[in-house]
Parts: structure tokens; sequence; C-alpha cells
């Protein structure tokens, strides 16, 4: 029995292998598969073979060389093998995606949040049939979406799809492995946004720029929550993202009331509620309104602009202590580039200074260069080129790679 489930595990590994070889070439030959993956020749066949028959890849017309000789046959995935849903949940709206095997985005829907309290029952009940909707739109049973990707700020459980806290909901905790595991055979996933902005963009940086990419990046989004995602990439090519709880670091122990119920956070300060109780002067322990418009803060920012003392007050509070927050990190994880994006990056010239001020006073960033900051206006694309990457890569080395006899139960 061993040997039987060793030689199981092989083959999946190398049915991984192929699938991923086909990703990266697009299309390729037997021989070039058999070079990318190292495997043997023979192995390529039988693999290439079952894939076949199983209708997750397509064997293109042949290709004939100039002179002699047999053409040469293409394989390429069939993008109509799987597909995913993507899920992104905001303060005050939810995008949903479906992207086919290839990478093709197929259809999008986004849906305002209802502007009273939502309870979690109706949140995760209108999540499913969205869901619904999407595959319906496209034309698919609820069977062919193998993966469910979610995203929402806030804290997430390390090994179940388990919300444990978010600036929507607080510590209702939502489980959408069996929210929707009734209704759903797909692969259910949650992740921390931010963690798919620093994955996504260092893969990006990777394959544009591979002479000045970055080996890790620590990623800032500043709006109505604050979020932070670390990715590293290892000497193997191996790349690891964590999502730290950054914006419930303690700031000032004893501090302004955030949002999570303790005192003092990061979040309290710099999340737009946090800046618009500075602005307002309000009580330490009173939260106006947890989601604050734009339109709010960009009145804020131009009185700061302007040359009202508190409004830019607020704003200076803000980034003291994402700076100090940051040096904090970067004391921990070693030097590295830091990305700021989200909404609230139209509010850098006013925090910038002082976020690099703090930064730069922290003893062990003073032996190191000065370190780069970016900014990153597309957040949303980066969130689902992040989560499109880790479906595809998923499906490749542990859905697709199973057999569809195994996915299917037979």
């Amino acid at each position: 029995m061993l040997m039987i489930a060793s030689t199981d595990v092989l083959r999946q590994q190398n049915r991984a292998l192929v699938l991923t070889a086909l990703r990266q070439a697009q299309s390729a030959s037997h021989t070039e598969i058999a070079k990318r993956t190292r495997l043997s020749s023979a192995t390529v066949s039988s693999i290439t073979a079952d894939l076949e028959a199983e209708d997750v890849i397509h064997r293109l017309e042949p290709v004939r060389k100039p002179g002699r000789g047999r053409p040469r046959v293409l394989f390429e995935l069939n993008a109509a093998a799987a597909y995913v849903a993507i899920v992104r949940i905001t303060s005050d709206a939810v995008e949903y995606s479906l992207a086919d095997y290839g990478g093709t985005l197929k259809d999008r829907l986004h849906e305002l949040r209802p502007p009273q309290n939502d309870s979690v029952d109706a949140f995760v009940s209108r999540l499913s049939d969205s869901l619904k909707k999407l595959a319906e739109r496209g034309g698919l049973d609820c069977d062919q979406i193998k993966t469910i990707s979610i995203s929402s700020k806030g804290v997430v459980a390390p090994d179940l799809p388990v919300l444990l806290w978010s600036p929507v909901f607080g510590s209702e905790q939502i489980n959408f492995g069996s929210a929707l595991g009734a209704m759903w055979k797909a692969d259910i996933q949650l992740a921390n946004e931010t963690r798919f902005v620093a994955q996504s963009y260092l893969e990006n940086k990777s394959s544009e720029h591979p002479a000045t990419k970055p080996r890790k990046i620590a990623v800032l989004s500043i709006g109505n929550s604050i979020g932070m995602g670390i990715c590293t990439e290892e000497v193997s090519g191996r790349i690891e993202s964590l999502a730290p709880a950054f914006s419930h670091m303690v700031h000032q122990v004893d501090g302004p009331l955030c949002r999570c119920g303790e005192q003092g956070c990061v979040e309290a300060y710099s999340a737009f509620y946090g800046i618009l109780r500075s602005a307002l002067d309000a009580p330490a322990q009173s939260i106006n309104a947890s989601q604050v418009p734009l339109k709010t803060l960009d009145q804020i920012a131009e009185r700061a602009r302007t040359g009202d003392l508190h409004a830019e007050l607020a704003f200076r509070k803000a980034a003291e202590a994402l700076g100090i927050g940051l040096s904090r990190v970067l004391s921990l994880f070693g030097e590295m580039p830091v990305m700021i994006t989200g909404p609230g990056i139209r509010y850098l010239d006013l925090m910038l200074p002082t976020i690099q001020l703090h930064i730069q006073q922290n003893l062990y960033m003073r032996h190191q260069a000065i370190t780069d900051v970016l900014v990153e206006e597309n957040e949303p694309g980066l969130v689902y080129d992040g989560h499109l990457a880790k479906c595809l890569s998923d499906l490749d080395k542990w859905v697709l790679a199973l057999g569809i006899a195994k996915i299917s139960g037979v």
C-alpha cells in the first residue's frame, strides 16, 4: 500500500510539473516539456496522453518546420477545463470575477453593500446567490467552478477559510468553508487581500524587470482600514507571503479607541476614521464613523493644504503611527522597499515626509540604505492578479494534477 501511495504522489507531482510548464510556455512540444520539467520522454508521453484524455490539455495543429522531418506537435492548456471565482470584499462593495483555466477574465459583477447594518447570514446568502449568478451568466454548472478565492482586509485563520475579525463585521466570525460548502464543491480559500498585493507585485516585478527586482517587499494599504502584506522570494525562487496584523499593533498604550475594541492601535490613528476623529477633535473613545467617504477626507485634506493646523496635525498623527510601525517591521524583517497603496495615497503629500522621518530615526535603519518608498495606484488590479495566480497554481498542483476521476470521486 505504501508503494502504491508513493507512486500516486509521484505521478501527481509529475502531472503538476507538466501543467506548470505548459502554463509558463503557453504552448510547448513534447521535447520542450521534457526539457522544462526534466522528466523522461516516456513519462511526458504518458502524462500528456492522460491529460488529453481528460480534456485538460489540447493538441494543436502540427507545426511544420522547413526541410524534412516530422512536424512538431504542440500542447496547450484547455481553458475550459476548470473555472475559478474570485471574490473581493471591501468596506462598501463586493466584487465577483470569473476566470477560466487559461487565466482569461470571463465576467465580473460589482455589487454595493447595503447601507444598513448587514448580518453575517444575510451577507453569506447574498454572496452565494451572486456566485450562482456569475456561473449562470457564464453558462456554467456550479461544479465547473473548482476554486472560490475570497479576500478581505482583517484577520484570517492560518489554515481555514475563516475570517476571525474584519473591518465590516468586527469580531463576528465567518467560516466560508461551512457557509458555502453545502452549495459549492469547489476548494474555498480565504486570504487577507494586502498579502495578494505584495505577492502580485513581487511576481510581476520579477518577470518585467528581472535585473532590478527586489527580493522582498512590504506593502502598506491606507484607507478605511489599514492593511499590510510582506512577500519574500527565496533563493530557490519560491515566493512566500504573509499578512501580519500591523493595523492592530499598539502604537500608544491607552490611546484612542480602535474598531477592534482595544486602544491605541495603529489603525486608530491612521485609518480614515482615525484621521476624521483627530480633525474633529472628537473624544478619543468615540468613533464618529467607521466607514468615511473619500469626499469627507478630501475636505479635511484641503483644509490641511491651505494652512489649517488642526487638519494638518490629524494627517501628521496618522503618518507618525504608520512611520513608527513601519520602522518596527523593517527592524524585524530587514531592509526592503515599502510600497504604499489604497485610496489613502491621495493624501501622501501630507503624510510621506513624516513616515520617512520615523523610518530613518530607527537605529537599525540608520545603518541601512535609504528605504525606497513606492506608490501603487492600482490596488484592486494587484489584488485580482494575486488571487488569480494563486488559484491557477493550486489548480495545476493540487486539483487537476490529481486527475478528473479523483476530482469527481469516480
